[in-house]
Parts: structure tokens; C-alpha cells; sequence
């Protein structure tokens, strides 16, 4: 085993030639934005937002604390089974990570029109009905009182059951409720979002009324990242809006509120009120708790692997994500949670997986190739999101037009951890049928 070099009482402890490679890769990235920004104007964009949110945070800016002894607790244990593969997860992300730069290269030296891009134009016939069903009045009430029903409903049935902070723990328990669980807390992201764009674009007053409604059904349901995430994306998204024009130091605050926030729910759910105590928590689970640890998660399953390659089953697990696993032995053992639950020796019940990050499925199935092809991909289709966003609001101020371009974007996305792909499933059904309750004015006009 590599020597690892030691610093602030084993706080970090890394492998001294990748700290340095992931020092390089971080100030590339942040020159780069640095550049794009002074360049473009736009401090906070889609591409380095998302690169940000997904990769720097869990594979850059963490990996010398990923293999320090003080996650201990939160890897029950085992950090000394789990520290020998933390560099191969390190590597694995990593080579990912170059080949999202390089679809980033491959879009712009070809001007968007490398043959991948017919994908993108297949798909505007679902970008018009996307952008026409969140500028419908009537179609986006149908949304806002569906959701409020469904998550009443779940409310009613964790309320009776005795639990209000954690309806997510009582369902994963529960095979029998658990399909509506899970399909109520797929729709409450869609409605906030949708909500959020109409919020931005129109400055309708009763946005604030459907935010903060779905806000509180998110915050009861024990989904504490959809509560916190979609506040953070408000915010996010009225900086697009501005064109990026936004100030960096309130983007460090409302991330900083937010994540503390988040530490504090995860308090309460735990049955800790202790105020005081989040604000030692907070640095602690920023390091070595589970919101961000996605390299060393993906350590962890490395460290229980037979090395033997899923070959696709995964992915075809998730992408028949629409039968419950129930119904499915396929599913039931080869979708991506219980397959890392086996291997972990968690049980599917109470834990609904080891997030194994952006590269993780992608290795398990093809190894390197996997990983290198869907990072080109997933590069390729975010500049294309990129593009398009930047293109309609500079325009036109038209941000959710330039939203529905991310379709095949947010299907990508998905593919990376294909449980998400379910959530996929949920966003076409909801824009089939919000198409039935829209108005007939094609477009919502403001008067």
C-alpha cells in the first residue's frame, strides 16, 4: 500500500502524488471559471455550477480527508477496510471528470455539430410541450394540486403511524406503501421546480404561498435535499436570470446557510434538537459525513467488490424502474441500490444505498470504458444545456424556454446513479398529462 502522507492529527491523509494531481485539477478548475467569467459575465452558469455541485466538491475538494480515520463513525467502522481503495476511486472519478472536459471541447470545436447532436434535436418536440406546460396557468394548477394531495395522503399515513419528522424511514420500511412514497417525493421536485421558474420569469405573488407549501411537505417527509436543494436552485435560478450577474459572496452564504440547514434537519430526524450542536456537526458531516461522500462511498464498494462487471444489468434495472421490485427478482437484485446493499451487507429496509458518485455504476458495469464514455457524453450534453440556457435568457429573458433544453441532459444525469431514472419516468408522465389540462392559448402571456 501507497505511504500516506499525515497532516492536523490524521484529519487528511492522502497519497502525496495524487494530492498534487488534485491540487492541479483544482486550480484548473478554478481558473477556468475564472476566465469564463471575466470573459462572459456570468459568475454562476449551468456548466460550472453543475461540474461544482457534482465532482468538485465530492472528488476534488474532499479527497485528502477521504481516507482519515475520523470517518470512522460514519463508515461504522471500517475506514481501515475502506482506505485502501479510496485512491482507485480517486483515479476512476477522475479520468471521468477529464472526459467531461473533453465532451465540453468536443461541442465547442464542433460547433454543436458533432453527430451526437441529433439526440438533442429528436428531442424538441418534448422541449416545446416542457416549456408549454410550465407557461400554462391551468396545467401548472393541475401540478401544484396533485402534489399537495399526494403528499396530504403521506402525511395522513406516517401522522397515524407515529412518525413527523422521518416519513422517509417509516416508507423504506413499508413494501406496501413505499411505491407511493416514492412516487410523491419524485413529483414534490418537479412542482418546486416548475413553481421556482414561474416564480423567477413572471414574479407571480402566489409563488411564495406554493413554495413554501411544498417546502413544508418536503421538510415532513424526511427528503431534507429536496427542501434544501430547491431552495438553493430559487436562488440559483435568479441568478441565470441576471445572466450570472450575482454577487460570489452571497453564493458562499446561501450555500453555507443552506448546507448548515440541512446538517440541522438531519439533527432533528435523529431526534437531536441541540441547536448549538449543528454548528459542530456542520463541519464534521461537510468532511467526513454522508452528504458529500461520494468518492469515499464509492471506496467502500470497491473495497467489497468481486470485480466481477455488472455488464449492463444495473442500467437495465433502472430503466425498468417502473415495476416495483416486488414483482421483479431481476430488479430485486441487480438495480443499483440492492446490488450495493448486498455487497455492503445493508439492508434494503432501512438504507437505500452507498452513493457510488458520478463514475461508480458506470465502472461497475463497463470499468474504464464506461466511465470514459459517459463522462464525454455527460460533458457533451451539459455544454449543450449550457449553451442553450445562456442563449434564450440572453435573448430573450426567456428562462423556461432555455430549461426545457435540458432534457436529454437531466436523462443523462440520471444514468449516472440509475435510481434517479424512476424519477425520469415520473417528470414524462407529469408533462403527458399536465398536456391534457393545459390552456388554450399555446404560450402564457403576462397581462
Amino acid at each position: 500500500m501507497t505511504e500516506k502522507a499525515e497532516f492536523f492529527y490524521q484529519a487528511m491523509r492522502f497519497t502525496p502524488i495524487l494530492g498534487v494531481l488534485d491540487l492541479l485539477l483544482i486550480l484548473h478548475f478554478c481558473t477556468s471559471w475564472y476566465r469564463s467569467a471575466k470573459k462572459t459575465g456570468w459568475k454562476v452558469d449551468i456548466w460550472y455550477l453543475t461540474l461544482f455541485l457534482g465532482a468538485f466538491q465530492s472528488i476534488l475538494l474532499l479527497y485528502p480527508f477521504n481516507a482519515s480515520i475520523y470517518n470512522y463513525k460514519f463508515t461504522h467502522g471500517l475506514i481501515d477496510n475502506i482506505m485502501p481503495f479510496v485512491d482507485q476511486a480517486f483515479l476512476i472519478s477522475v479520468l471521468g471528470y477529464i472526459c467531461i472536459w473533453a465532451g465540453r471541447f468536443t461541442y465547442d470545436f464542433t460547433k454543436g455539430k458533432f453527430p451526437l447532436i441529433a439526440i438533442f434535436q429528436c428531442a424538441q418536440p418534448f422541449h416545446r410541450m416542457i416549456e408549454k406546460n410550465i407557461k400554462s396557468k391551468k396545467a401548472f394548477l393541475f401540478l401544484i394540486l396533485g402534489t399537495v394531495f399526494l403528499g396530504l395522503i403521506i402525511l395522513g399515513i406516517q401522522f397515524g403511524h407515529g412518525e413527523f419528522f422521518n416519513g422517509r424511514r417509516f416508507f423504506l420500511s413499508s413494501p406496501k406503501f413505499r411505491p407511493l412514497f416514492n412516487a410523491t417525493i419524485s413529483i414534490i421536485p418537479i412542482a418546486f421546480c416548475f413553481a421556482s421558474y414561474r416564480f423567477v420569469q413572471y414574479k407571480e405573488k402566489s409563488g411564495i404561498a406554493i413554495l413554501f407549501i411544498l417546502s413544508l411537505l418536503s421538510l415532513f417527509s424526511g427528503v431534507r435535499s429536496i427542501f434544501v436543494g430547491g431552495m438553493v436552485w430559487l436562488f440559483l435560478l435568479k441568478a441565470f436570470y441576471q445572466e450570472g450577474r450575482v454577487s460570489l459572496k452571497k453564493i458562499a452564504f446561501i450555500f453555507f446557510l443552506f448546507f448548515f440547514i440541512a446538517v440541522t434537519l438531519t439533527n432533528i430526524r435523529e431526534g437531536n434538537y441541540d441547536v448549538k450542536q449543528a454548528f459542530v456537526s456542520f463541519f464534521i458531516n461537510f468532511f467526513y459525513g454522508n452528504n458529500f461522500s461520494d468518492t469515499r462511498d464509492f471506496a467502500w464498494i470497491l473495497s467489497c467488490w468481486d470485480e466481477e462487471y455488472l455488464y449492463g444489468k444495473s442500467y437495465l434495472a433502472g430503466l425498468i424502474s417502473f415495476i416495483p421490485r416486488s414483482w421483479s427478482s431481476f430488479r430485486e437484485t441487480w438495480s443499483i441500490s440492492m446490488y450495493t446493499n448486498s455487497l455492503t451487507g445493508f439492508s434494503s429496509d432501512i438504507m437505500p444505498g452507498l452513493r457510488p458518485g458520478l463514475f461508480g455504476e458506470s465502472y461497475l458495469n463497463f470499468g474504464l470504458f464506461g466511465v470514459a464514455l459517459f463522462g464525454w457524453v455527460f460533458g457533451f450534453a451539459l455544454r449543450y444545456a449550457d449553451v442553450k440556457i445562456k442563449m434564450f435568457i440572453s435573448a430573450s429573458k426567456d428562462l423556461i424556454k432555455g430549461y426545457s433544453h435540458g432534457l436529454v441532459f437531466s436523462l443523462i444525469s440520471c444514468l449516472a446513479v440509475t435510481a434517479a431514472v424512476w424519477g425520469f419516468y415520473i417528470f414524462i408522465l407529469i408533462n403527458l398529462a399536465m398536456v391534457l389540462f393545459r390552456e388554450k392559448t399555446p404560450l402564457y402571456c403576462k397581462t
